[in-house]
């Protein structure tokens, strides 16, 4: 059975200049200097001639050759096979395409890059084909472009997650790295978020020249007040909504998530024999009685947290809820719920969290 893995990115660049770096089967060797080593064509033809084989060395090693199969000027498509590959590879069959599509708002390009896999894999193989397949076209992007975009450092499903939907809904370009799960010595590898002490991560966003914010909350600020600071996702400061902007927000970051967290630590990290099924108890009940109890009084006579206008502390509370879902929280409120679903309904969240679930 075929397995798909799909990544997208824009790029801010008419089609045809896109494409035209593109279209050459040779592409990843001008492109991709810091990680490909050659790009050797079979002797005889271009890299525009279907049926060519193009070998590709790697700076780590790694050795692949592939076949150009469909080359599309007026689709602005491109697909290849794998012909041979390293003897340890998990799979030896696969099919990539890439294509471009016109952005006419901006006259930007839309740039797709799906892989079908002839035969079933492992879902790290395709977690981890979805990160390199996300990491070329950044660096693809970087390339064309010439500019560095600012980077987060992501968990998958983590706090880390309120950041890209933000960004969705400010449209603001990011290069997202996600951060492997594991040990925390794979945790504090120079790839990863921020390490703690105790082996966990911060949310780690570092800003195109450098300067580099911690905390999801501290980031989603940072980002709406640079981006669109007289907009709607901010409060009037000094109106009651501002009010209950600050309330939310911090009592978020502050009480709920810690709670969440030392719950999640219970029911899902902490080895048998060490959990306590009295302390899951208390901080359920805590949860029920107090914390969700308090976003409940605020949506009985609003829309949203803090108004009937959406703001970044529905993104903060959002991803909150999201994480209180997983654990198995949010159903006994109704209330929570009809507003989580509503929330669920905005295309920014969709495009970040259906991602997520793949």
């Amino acid at each position: 059975m075929a397995t798909n893995v799909c990544c997208s990115c824009v790029i801010p660049l008419p089609l045809d200049t896109v494409w035209t770096q593109l279209r050459d089967f040779s592409f990843p060797a001008k492109l991709l200097p810091h990680i490909v080593a050659s790009v050797e064509l079979e002797p005889g033809k271009d890299g525009t001639s279907v049926g060519v084989t193009r070998t590709v060395r790697w700076l780590s090693g790694e050795v692949k050759k592939q076949r150009l199969l469909a080359l599309s000027d007026q689709y602005h498509h491109a697909s290849w096979e794998l012909v041979d590959s390293e003897p340890h590879e998990e799979v030896t069959a696969v099919i990539t395409t890439l294509r471009c599509m016109r952005v006419t708002e901006f006259n930007h390009t839309l740039v797709l890059w799906s892989a079908d896999f002839s035969a079933d894999v492992s879902a790290e193989l395709l977690r981890f084909s979805k990160r390199s397949f996300q990491h070329t076209l950044s660096d693809i992007r970087n390339a064309l472009t010439q500019q560095r975009l600012p980077i987060l450092y992501h968990l998958h499903e983590g706090p880390s997650t309120r950041v890209i939907w933000l960004c969705n809904e400010l449209s603001v370009p990011i290069d997202v790295k996600e951060v492997p799960t594991g040990s925390p010595s794979i945790r504090r590898s120079q790839d990863t978020e921020l390490p703690t002490q105790q082996g966990g991560a911060v949310t780690t966003f570092v800003e195109s020249d450098g300067s580099v914010m911690l905390e999801s909350g501290a980031i989603l600020l940072y980002l709406v007040e640079k981006h669109r600071p007289n907009s709607e996702l901010l409060p009037k400061v000094g109106s009651p909504e501002r009010a209950l902007f600050h309330k939310f927000f911090f009592f978020t970051a502050s009480t709920v998530d810690h709670l969440l967290f030392a719950a999640y630590k219970q029911m899902f990290v902490m080895p048998k024999g060490q959990t306590s099924d009295e302390a899951l108890r208390v901080l359920k009940k805590q949860w029920d009685a107090v914390l969700a109890k308090e976003y409940e009084n605020e949506l009985s006579r609003h829309k949203y947290i803090c108004g009937d206008t959406f703001t970044v502390a529905d993104v903060m509370v959002g991803w909150t809820l999201h994480f209180a879902d997983l654990l198995g929280w949010l159903k006994p409120h109704a209330q929570l719920q009809r507003y989580f679903d509503a929330l669920s309904e905005r295309p920014s969240y969709r495009t970040v969290f259906l991602s997520e679930r793949k």
